[in-house]
């Protein structure tokens, strides 16, 4: 089986050759995503009581200490609410700057490297059709030169492997989409539940943020919604 998918990969030439390193780039780019995303998770309901219970013994700081917040450090929820936390005694200004441009870099830590996959699954296709019309290209190139001992088996020979590299373009692209959605998805997750952690503290503590970080939440998640619908 692995020979015959080999020996289908050579006769789909130098753009098979290309989209099978694309494949591999998505997986790759997949694995560590995964890592990442295991490796920063959290059970927010918990982190939500935990915070929720320092507020209402007036201890906020004591969130920082918790056991469970400093096991789940990594989240992006954590972190905000710590980063929130340790300046509160900013001035307004810069606490809104500070507060935005922090929640910023969670979310472009999460969205790293998320835009190749949907990119790879908008060229795959096309680099997968370009191969089939140069295959095609390259027949009737043969059936010409031959003239009148041109058969039928020959042509359609010369037609089933054009074909290949559309079929691994599509193979390519199809997980791929699939891909960035589930991470679309779990990034949107974990932008609400740091845009809900926020809202609790400003509730408490103060209205210095308002909108900004839920409105940074929502443009964030509307770059996404874009590429999709574009890359469609």
């Amino acid at each position: 089986m692995l020979l015959e998918i080999i020996d289908y990969i050579n006769k789909g030439g130098v753009i098979s050759y290309i989209l099978i390193v694309l494949y591999l780039l998505v997986m790759s780019i997949t694995v560590e995503r995964i890592i990442y995303f295991i490796t920063t998770k959290s059970n927010f309901c918990f982190i939500k009581k935990i915070l929720e219970d320092s507020i209402k013994n007036k201890n906020i700081h004591s969130f920082e200490s918790n056991k469970w917040t400093m096991k789940y450090k990594k989240n992006q929820s954590v972190r905000i609410i710590n980063f929130y936390i340790e300046n509160m005694n900013l001035e307004k200004d810069a606490f809104n700057e500070a507060l935005e441009r922090e929640a910023f870099f969670e979310i472009a830590s999460m969205e790293r490297r998320i835009w190749l996959i949907a990119q790879i699954g908008h060229i795959a296709p096309l680099l997968g059709l370009l191969g089939t019309v140069i295959g095609l290209i390259e027949s009737f190139q043969i059936m010409s030169s031959l003239g009148a001992q041109a058969d039928v088996a020959q042509f359609a020979s010369g037609i089933w492997v054009a074909m290949i590299t559309t079929a691994i373009g599509l193979i390519v692209a199809i997980p791929s989409f699939f891909i960035f959605r589930v991470f679309e998805r779990l990034i949107e997750k974990r932008s609400a539940e740091m845009s809900g952690a926020i809202s609790i503290l400003n509730e408490n503590y103060s209205n210095k943020i308002g909108s900004s970080i839920t409105l940074l939440m929502k443009n964030n998640n509307s770059q996404y919604d874009g590429e999709i619908h574009e890359n469609f």
